[in-house]
This record gives C-alpha cells, structure tokens and sequence, in this order.
C-alpha cells in the first residue's frame, strides 16, 4: 500500500514551471493553489491542477488528492473530468502522466467531436 507523503508548494512549483507555460493562481471557489496551462493548438482548453496546497503545504492524509482537468473558456464549463493523482511517492511522474492524458483527451474530443456525447440538460 502506498504511503501519503507532504507536498510543498516549491516542489509543486519545481514541476509546473513558468517557463514550461503554467500559471500559478486560485479559482473563485478555491482555497488551494491552482496551476494553469493553455494547450498552445487549442488556446480555448485551459488545463487546471488542483494541487491541494493551502498555506503552503499539502492537505492532511485522505483529505483530498491532486486533481487534474480542462476547462473551455469560451463556454467556461467542464470539458475532460478531474483525474485524481494520490499524494504518495511517485507523485511527479504520476502528475506529469495525468496531465498528458488530459492533453490527449481533450485533443481527441476536439478533434473527433462525433464520437463523443454533448453534455444532455436535465
């Protein structure tokens, strides 16, 4: 079973560099540290991740994870789901993973939108 281990902000910020394009801010609704990228052939999807630092330091063990998902700001809704990433050992290598998959999907779901379900109104 893997083991919870504290994240700071400065590793977070080690990975999500400026220079790599990421922005570091808080939404509205977040007490958290939020980091922002726009994907460069799609400048509408903006690419968030909830890292779940507030005051510098990760969330207590089983609190919450690193969560992370697109948003299309044209529409300012949801497009691909929150992919969690647990804070254990391995964490970066599993953050950098989620977040290509996120990439890749939401490449898919531009690129192919027949294949994939509007959102239905209840």
């Amino acid at each position: 079973m893997a083991t919870y281990r504290n994240i700071t902000i400065e590793e977070m910020r080690e990975l999500l560099r400026s220079e790599k394009g990421w922005k570091e801010g808080a939404t509205k609704n977040s007490k958290e540290v939020v980091f922002s990228h726009n994907l460069k052939r799609y400048p509408f999807i903006l690419l968030r991740v909830y890292s779940g630092i507030v005051n510098g330091e990760s969330r207590g063990v089983g609190r919450d994870a690193i969560r992370v998902c697109a948003v299309n700001v044209k529409t300012d809704r949801g497009f691909i789901k929150a992919k969690r990433v647990h804070r254990v050992e391995g964490w970066r290598n599993n953050l950098e993973k989620r977040v290509i998959q996120v990439i890749t999907e939401s490449h898919k779901r531009i690129e192919e939108p027949f294949k994939y379900p509007k959102t239905i109104a209840k």
